[in-house]
């Protein structure tokens, strides 16, 4: 299981993977293993400067760690 990478912004640890629940209406955040519900949004968000990365379309958690790791740093765009 990959672990998220710090935040590219700050390098901030205080990273984590959540979504918002309806009925309790608040996030929570998504640990590894948890069965995931295909209608929830997962964000990654980092709490040291409030950042937040998501596929824009209900992914995954495994498929937006994979997505926040993946660094392009030779990119020409950024």
């Amino acid at each position: 299981m990959e672990e998220l990478k710090p935040c590219p912004f700050c390098g901030g640890k205080a990273v984590k993977i959540v979504y918002w629940d309806e009925e309790e209406q608040n996030e929570k955040v998504w640990e590894h293993g948890v069965k995931q519900d295909e209608n929830h949004y997962y964000v990654i968000r980092c709490y040291d400067c409030d950042i937040q990365f998501f596929g824009g379309t209900p992914i995954s958690g495994y498929e937006l760690i994979e997505a926040w790791n993946r660094r392009d740093y030779n990119a020409s765009n950024i």
